[in-house]
């Protein structure tokens, strides 16, 4: 299954939207399940090209990234590499100085240079060994991973002439950033020219176009709203009744004279 992700205009100095993102899985085949075309490219593509395209690309990256052969020997060299040097060095050892007895302090000068030859010798021993223990591992991997970088640019390549040739309005540019042998998925950048997006760059109104960022963004939380208290008391109110004023807070005369 792939998924086509409009990239944001802040990222790229054209205002239109110029670059479709497409994304290949391993446990989506565009054989079975032909993947749905970008309304982008439906202009210059044809629904047999699209569908001719992806599924080269999606048997590229089954045999050269997705293959679970290579990752069982990836893994397989990694352990390998770590613990193989220890190994080596604890075997060479044994051979080179299982019979060697320790140099006595008053040892002439004749066997404390055999000592040094033979030790010259066992680190000379360990390092072809472990050399050529990591170059059988890593140089058939690296090839073939070089074989399969080389053999994804020609046939994106393929893809850039054949656009060309059309005309500068449909010379789309196929690219792919990069590749992981533990991911199960890869990326397809399809940048659009400038006058192709703003000939045929789909509107809101139209059909499978994209929604706008404000439309897509998830509703905000609700904010939390204390519950109302209880009214403040009026002791205005409260002085009046009890024959004072509420200014000067002393009795009121004029109100204990009506009451006299």
């Amino acid at each position: 299954m792939a998924f086509f992700v409009p990239v944001s205009a802040v990222n790229f100095p054209y205002v239109n939207r110029s670059e479709v993102v497409v994304s290949f899985f391993s446990h989506s085949n565009p054989r079975d399940k032909p993947f749905s075309q970008p309304q982008e490219v439906r202009s210059v593509l044809s629904a047999e090209e699209w569908q001719d395209r992806t599924t080269a690309l999606w048997n590229h990256f089954a045999r050269y990234t997705w293959s679970k052969l290579q990752r069982i020997y990836l893994t397989s060299s990694l352990f390998i590499s770590l613990l193989g040097p220890i190994l080596i060095n604890i075997i060479v050892n044994r051979i080179f100085f299982a019979n060697v007895a320790p140099l006595r302090f008053d040892a002439s000068d004749e066997e404390i240079l055999r000592r040094i030859s033979l030790i010259r010798r066992a680190h000379l021993t360990n390092f072809i060994i472990v050399s050529s223990l990591l170059l059988l591992l890593w140089v058939p991997y690296l090839t073939y991973k070089s074989t399969g970088r080389k053999r994804l640019e020609v046939l994106l390549r393929s893809f850039n002439e054949a656009d060309s040739a059309k005309g500068n309005m449909q010379a789309l540019n196929w690219t792919c950033p990069s590749t992981s042998t533990f991911q199960s998925s890869a990326v397809i950048l399809i940048q659009l020219p400038v006058a192709l997006v703003s000939a045929s760059q789909p509107s809101l109104f139209q059909q499978e176009a994209y929604l706008p960022e404000y439309i897509q963004k998830p509703n905000a939380p609700q904010a939390y709203a204390a519950p109302p208290g209880p009214p403040p008391p009026n002791h205005a109110s409260d002085m009046l009744n009890y024959g004072f004023d509420p200014v000067t807070k002393a009795p009121d005369a004029n109100q204990g004279a009506s009451k006299q």
